[in-house]
């Protein structure tokens, strides 16, 4: 993984990054079925031997970073793709308040492609103390 970060004037900022995942193929055990075996190669990230892929996330921070917004791109091979907008308001100190909507790229056999639903949109509120 091969990654920036970089901040400018006006509270924008930008953070790239760029994955390479070269992976021995995994052995079907003797006792496991396929199908068993292609969905634990599809949960722990091995669907290909080599993944290449990368993500791009652009955020601006409003009214004095309480708020923001931010756009996040994503693709990999044999994975498929997404892209994320998101916003959120610092209601207080302890409250948090963000909008969230998702778009996924669905190729049949893909970690995207598992997803019953192929765009999401959620309101989410933190606490923390």
């Amino acid at each position: 993984m091969l990654g920036i970060d970089r901040s400018f004037r006006g509270q924008w900022s930008i953070i790239a990054q760029a994955v390479l995942r070269i992976n021995r193929g995994l052995a079907l055990a003797a006792d496991a079925s396929p199908l068993v075996y292609d969905r634990n190669n599809l949960i722990h990230s091995a669907w290909h031997n080599t993944i290449l892929g990368g993500t791009i996330r652009i955020r601006k921070g409003l009214a004095g970073d309480h708020a923001a917004i931010e756009a996040t791109v994503a693709a990999f091979t044999g994975a498929g793709n997404y892209v994320q907008l998101k916003a959120s308001h610092r209601l207080n100190d302890t409250l948090r308040l963000s909008v969230l909507a998702e778009r996924h790229g669905r190729a049949r056999g893909t970690f995207f492609g598992q997803l019953r639903l192929s765009n999401t949109i959620s309101i989410a509120v933190r606490a923390g103390f």
